[in-house]
């Protein structure tokens, strides 16, 4: 009892730092958005009530739970904990996952920067988030710099595949880390995807409504405006690193329950429509059969569950599935040397896809 007390203080507190940092607003919130723009407002509009003021007292809350259930806590289960701590061991890193984690800070690095532009030498840079591109396309008919940003990713599909949701997306490098603090602790975390097709619900309601919205604003002349300068105002450094942390904790404990990448295979109308096309994708995780053994260790440390051991099987050129962002890791864990990235020509893989999708039907 005093455990399940003590995950609700912490909670709390993490919930109350997340109001503060307008995290709760954020993104995150993308998934409950597409219903609410049917009805012409947003995430941000509606729960307006999670703000700094009501952080305040859910930290105040969650700090006196959290301090009072460690306090009767941690002399029954201080041997425990101690070992726990004593035996946490940072997972190793591949070369790719090396590789990505850079690029992953590299692009924290340029948003920082970007706030900064913003903040410290008063230019108009809008966000390019993409909530900040489907709010004010739906609510306002306006378009700016964060609809160019997004329609060059989504068209960059057809060439990288999605790439986006491993090496781009901010929330990528939040999963991931979440991740490894968890095995690092040795808690089993499953990757196999039981059932994605909710995020395809979500996916299709979201921009159903976008699209809805659109065509309305379209039927009336001058309705739709296009200006880069268009969008929100980008959030304070502290905003922003401040909801980065705090999603750490909060990403660790849905992770914990609903497994890696949830968010990914499950919520975000961003991946889910990418996933749809991105099979066309030139770059491509691609199979040499001559040197696989077998082993399936690539399919167990796939991050989005991805059956790699059925291309195998069906003598499949690459990787050629929906659910495959190109993260690398696939690579890093083949000891043999039988996976690698490269290009390969739509033709070459159309027989394939067809195949396995004939199988996974039957």
């Amino acid at each position: 009892m005093r455990k399940y007390v003590l995950v609700f203080g912490v909670f709390l507190l993490v919930l109350g730092v997340a109001c503060a940092t307008e995290e709760m607003v954020g993104c995150i919130l993308m998934p409950v958005s597409g219903v609410l723009y049917f009805f012409g407002t947003t995430s941000k509009k509606v729960f307006s009530f999670f703000n700094v003021e009501t952080g305040k007292y859910l930290v105040m809350a969650g700090t006196f739970i959290t301090v009072l259930s460690l306090i009767f806590l941690i002399p029954e289960k201080n041997k425990e904990l101690r070992k726990d701590i004593q035996s946490f061991k940072w997972s190793q890193f591949g070369a790719w996952k090396k590789r990505r984690t850079l690029f992953q800070l590299f692009i924290l690095g340029l948003i920082t920067f970007h706030i900064a532009l913003v903040h410290y030498k008063n230019l108009n840079i809008p966000s390019i988030c993409p909530r900040s591109s489907t709010d004010l396309a739906t609510t306002a008919g306006k378009f700016g710099l964060s609809a160019v940003f997004w329609l060059i990713m989504y068209l960059l599909v057809f060439i990288w595949g999605r790439v986006l949701c491993s090496w781009f997306c901010v929330y990528s490098f939040v999963q991931e880390q979440s991740n490894n603090i968890l095995t690092g602790f040795k808690k089993k975390i499953h990757n196999i995807v039981k059932n994605n097709k909710i995020i395809y619900i979500i996916t299709s309601v979201f921009w159903g409504s976008v699209v809805y919205n659109v065509a309305k604003y379209a039927l009336h002349i001058d309705s739709l405006t296009f200006n880069l300068t268009n969008g929100y105002k980008v959030a304070d450094l502290w905003v922003f690193w401040g909801g980065m942390l705090t999603m750490l904790p909060l990403t660790m404990f849905l992770t914990y329950y609903f497994g890696n990448r949830f968010f990914c295979k499950y919520l975000c109308p961003v991946g889910g429509l990418t996933s749809i096309y991105s099979r066309l994708g030139l770059l491509k995780i691609k199979i040499d059969h001559n040197k696989c053994k077998n082993c399936n260790v690539c399919a167990r440390n796939c991050q989005m569950g991805v059956g790699i051991d059925k291309y195998i099987t069906e003598k499949s050129p690459a990787i050629i599935d929906k659910n495959c962002i190109c993260c690398g890791d696939c690579i890093d864990t083949c000891k043999f040397s039988a996976l690698n990235y490269g290009l390969v020509s739509p033709i070459s893989f159309a027989n394939s896809s067809t195949r396995h999708d004939i199988d996974e039907a039957a």
